[in-house]
Order: C-alpha cells, then sequence, then structure tokens
C-alpha cells in the first residue's frame, strides 16, 4: 500500500491534460464520437445517454445534456 499511496498519480497509467480550447464536454464528446464510429452507430440510435464528468462544465449540472445537444 505504501508505493501506491507516495506515487502521486496513484498507479494511473495515463493522464490527460487539456489543451487550449478544449474542456472536459469537448473530450467527452469526441469519445462519444468515436465510440458510435466504432459501433456503426448514428446519434439517433443512442435512447439514453449517461455522462459522468469529474468536472462538469457548469456547477450543478452534469454534461450528459450538452453532450446530447452536441450530437444533434
Amino acid at each position: 500500500m505504501m508505493p501506491y499511496l507516495q506515487d502521486p498519480f496513484r498507479g494511473t497509467v495515463e493522464r490527460r491534460v487539456l489543451g487550449l480550447g478544449e474542456s472536459s464536454l469537448t473530450l467527452e464528446y469526441k469519445a462519444a464520437k468515436d465510440a458510435l464510429l466504432s459501433a456503426k452507430f448514428s446519434p439517433n440510435d443512442v435512447d439514453l445517454l449517461i455522462v459522468s464528468s469529474f468536472l462538469p462544465e457548469q456547477i450543478g449540472f452534469g454534461n450528459a445534456a450538452f453532450l446530447a445537444r452536441l450530437a444533434e
């Protein structure tokens, strides 16, 4: 347990850093778009969207509604 606690990244293999003009929403949008493309689905094929964001765009609201609006 001690090596884990001494590691500032807590065993994380990959760390993402936002570039200029990027936000959690832009990363989520790209991930959703890539997932739909891989599955050969369109946004119209999705009935339910569940999004979990560590830091959402706005306080009090999650990114799911904003992501759904971008996908239209």
